[in-house]
């Protein structure tokens, strides 16, 4: 019980202290690492979270040039760049001479910070991991089978291009091609 002398103030009595106890350094330890056992695991949630989106992100982009190619009669060339987690979108009348896209999201897209492409196997040509690879959407044909590999802190994605059904896959891992 708090017994305070005559005269006495609380604020007198507090600044008189010269330290803090073991009990109350025990208590704020034990707060927070309550506090970062609930939130570390929601950090990489999140982590995790940021690579499906830019998953969705090119699947959906990939998608739209397959379906494109075909219903615009054009010719989409992506080409990928894994030293700079980065690609960007081309396009041609004729398949012969490609100019770049002005249209948004295809003209250029560079991953958010921390995502990595770790590299793309493009049949024919093998794992990519430097350097620029292309990959050309025909009209009425698709592309050529792929996979893009990307990562974050440890955890992989593959998003695969299959030629024969024209479809966009997102697994989780490293995959090969089909």
């Amino acid at each position: 019980m708090l017994t305070l002398k005559a005269g006495t103030s609380i604020k007198g009595f507090l600044s008189d202290r010269k330290g803090i106890t073991l009990l109350e350094l025990l208590v704020v330890i034990v707060i927070l690492g309550s506090v970062a056992a609930i939130v570390a695991p929601k950090l990489s949630a999140f982590e995790g979270f940021m690579l499906d989106s830019e998953a969705r992100k090119v699947a959906g982009l990939l998608r739209y040039l397959d379906e494109s190619a075909t219903t615009k009669n054009v010719y989409y060339r992506v080409w990928f760049r894994p030293d700079e987690e980065s690609f960007y979108v081309e396009s041609s009348p004729d398949g012969a001479e490609f100019k770049g896209v002005k249209d948004g999201f295809l003209k250029g897209y560079k991953f958010r910070a921390g995502i990595e492409i770790e590299d793309i196997m493009v049949a024919g040509l093998g794992k990519v991991e430097n350097g620029e690879v292309s990959v050309v959407f025909n009209p009425g044909a698709g592309a050529g089978p792929f996979a893009l590999h990307l990562k974050k802190s440890g955890n992989g994605l593959t998003i695969s291009y299959n030629p024969y059904s024209g479809k966009v896959a997102i697994k989780q891992g490293y995959i090969g091609l089909i």
